[in-house]
Order: C-alpha cells, then sequence, then structure tokens
C-alpha cells in the first residue's frame, strides 16, 4: 500500500495490533522474532483489510480475487454496480438455501439472487432474481367503490413493507444456514431506508433524468418539486423507514444499463418503450402474467400528484420507467443488504450455473 505501519506486540496474548488502516486495502504484514539462540526469523503474509473478501483481495469489487464481469470501473450512486445485459454480467448469487447443490442450480429457483452492487465497505446489494409476488400498492377503498385513487402512496404505506419485512423473513429466510444455528435472515442488516415523491428536477420531467440525477433525489441530495407541471415543491427527501427489506429505486435500475454499451451508466435514462428492457435488472416479459402494459414491477419511489394526496407509484414496465395508479396490481422484488460482519463468499464465479455462494463467518 506504499505505506508504512509499526504493531504493537502484546507478549501475553501474543497479538499485534495496528491502528489507521485503511478499508478495503492489502498490507503485506513482516514479522520478525528472536529465538532462544538468537537467531531472527522473519515471516511474511497478506492481508485485506475488507471483513466480506478473503484476505488477497485489493478493492470491495473484487469477488474471490477477481472482478466480475460487468462491474462498473467507477463509483456509481455510491457503489460498484452491474452494467450491462443478461448475458454480459456475472452477478449470479444464491442466498436462503437449504442444501446448495439442489438449491443453487437453476436462474429459476427461489434461493436465486442478483447483485446490484457492492458498496466501498464491502457490503452487497441484492434483489431476488424472480419476481415474489403481484400486489396492488395500496387500497383502502377499493371494496367500497372508492377505486383507491386518493390514498397515500409513500413507500410507508404501501401493502409490500409489511409482506416484505413479515412473511417473506420468516417464510423464505427463517430457515438456518447448513451447518450453524444462524437464520438467513438474521445476515441481513436492516437499513434506514429514504422515500418520497417526485415529478420534476430543476423544470425536467421525470421521464428525462439521468440516472445520476435519480440517485440525488432518491439519496436526498437534492430539492424537487411534485404535481403535473412540477408546481409544488416537495424540497428533500427525508422520509425513512428501517427495515431490512426493501424493494429496488429508480436509480438501481437505471444504473444497470447503458445506452452506449460502456462501464459508466451515469447519463442513463430510459423513458421510451423497449429503450432498456436488455438490462440484466429488467424481468423479461415471459416471467410476468402477460405482455400488458399494465403489468411490471413497483418501484420504492412516487409520483407526487397535488397537494393534499398522492396516487400514483412509479414502475418498470417492458423496459422503461412509467407511473401506474397504486390500485394497480404489479410484481415486485425484495432487495436488501448483505451484512460484512457475517457473510462470506464461499465459492462460485457469479454466472448462472455458478453463481457466487453465501455462507455465514462462523
Amino acid at each position: 500500500n506504499n505505506e508504512t505501519k509499526t504493531g504493537t506486540y502484546n507478549s501475553t496474548a501474543k497479538t499485534c495490533t495496528f491502528s489507521g488502516l485503511k478499508d478495503g486495502t492489502q498490507y503485506t504484514i513482516t514479522g520478525v522474532a528472536t529465538d532462544a539462540s538468537g537467531r531472527q526469523v522473519t515471516n511474511t503474509i497478506n492481508v485485506s483489510t475488507n471483513k466480506l473478501l478473503p484476505a488477497g483481495q485489493k478493492k470491495a469489487k473484487e469477488v474471490l480475487g477477481v472482478v466480475p464481469k460487468g462491474i462498473s470501473e467507477k463509483l456509481l450512486g455510491g457503489m460498484y454496480r452491474f452494467v450491462g445485459t443478461k448475458d454480459t454480467v456475472d452477478n449470479w448469487i444464491c442466498f436462503g438455501y437449504s442444501n446448495v447443490d439442489t438449491d443453487c442450480n437453476s436462474p429459476s429457483s427461489d434461493f436465486m439472487y442478483r447483485i446490484i452492487g457492492i458498496t466501498e465497505d464491502g457490503q452487497l446489494k441484492l434483489i431476488k432474481n424472480n419476481a415474489y409476488a403481484k400486489y396492488i400498492w395500496t387500497c383502502e377503498d377499493c371494496d367500497t367503490g372508492g377505486g383507491g385513487y386518493y390514498q397515500n402512496d409513500l413507500w410507508a404505506s404501501s401493502n409490500m413493507i409489511n409482506e416484505l419485512n413479515g412473511s417473506f423473513l420468516s417464510e423464505y429466510l427463517g430457515g438456518t444456514t447448513p451447518g450453524s444455528s444462524k437464520r438467513w435472515s438474521e445476515l441481513i442488516e436492516t437499513k434506514r431506508w429514504l422515500y418520497g415523491e417526485v415529478s420534476t428536477l430543476d423544470g425536467i420531467s421525470y421521464s428525462e433524468l439521468t440516472a445520476n440525477q435519480w440517485f440525488e433525489i432518491e439519496s436526498g441530495q437534492v430539492e424537487v418539486y411534485s404535481q403535473d407541471g412540477g408546481s409544488r415543491k416537495v424540497g428533500k427527501w427525508t422520509l425513512e423507514s428501517t427495515s431490512k427489506i426493501a424493494l429496488m429505486y429508480v436509480h438501481d435500475y437505471l444504473y444497470s444499463y447503458s445506452l452506449n454499451n460502456s462501464n459508466d451508466s451515469s447519463n442513463t435514462n430510459c423513458n421510451s418503450a423497449s429503450k432498456c428492457e436488455s438490462s440484466w435488472l429488467f424481468i423479461d416479459n415471459s416471467l410476468l402474467d402477460s405482455t400488458q402494459f399494465s403489468d411490471g414491477e413497483w418501484t420504492m419511489t412516487a409520483f407526487g400528484y397535488d397537494d393534499i394526496q398522492w396516487y400514483n407509484v412509479f414502475y418498470i414496465v417492458r423496459g422503461f420507467l412509467s407511473r401506474g395508479q397504486m390500485r394497480e396490481s404489479k410484481h415486485f422484488r425484495p432487495v436488501f443488504y448483505i451484512s460484512t460482519e457475517k457473510v462470506k463468499i464461499s465459492k462460485g464465479s457469479g454466472t448462472s450455473s455458478s453463481p457466487f455462494i453465501v455462507a455465514p463467518i462462523s
């Protein structure tokens, strides 16, 4: 690492402690000891400060010593992200399995996920490969003929938030990991998920916003406007929910595909039919109920409509971004982060036939 650190040796505990080391960095440690005859013995080892990845890896975006195919060369929206088509990224990962040989051998398995990206400190953001279920967003008055137009459509009021952090956690991830008493659900980080609404940013319609601009909105960095025409100022996003599971953000989808086939998707927008359906993150229409325009996949973000209430939510359909009424029924997929304190990648190459295998740190 082109810098020298001197450790403090504890003769009782027989440990050497180093301070000021940088996370995600490889260091070469040289130990010199003198035996009873006065002869010096030198031993050198390589270690990494990244808790998720095995020793010998230099950067957070490396997995098992290799940079996976399709991962971005630079940080995009706070992480190294997988960018490309379904056949150009190696980001398959198996999580929640009972038997690695039978549960991790097919893309259609309920235990197969995709890695959206890897943060600088080594956390992996995962999304389920297949849709978990198909729900309306929320519709308290649909049964009484109200039609569900005027209920709050922000993320905390959705039907999905309780389902994902209730039934999904207990039924899909409530089992114990092979050879361990730890439950899969315990290996997932509890996160603060910002949420809110948006229509325009600096006069730019939502459909023309780039991946970078969406990230700035959905991470609470910039002030946005809502309502048709962008006449109501919303400000920066400050609302948040604390949970293990959520949905993908709009920026997650836009970052997943580069319109110019480069490794940088910062300026991507997907504002027309079929424009980004080649993205690895897009659920193929054949996996949904139909190819109808009304079908698609929910994101976490609401489209603000007027001064009092909201009724639209952004979703992905036919590969591009649209907005749908919350009374509509659409697919959704769980999104979560793996805890770097508790998880390691034991094997795999990231392909659908040889996914990365998650295992708890014993």
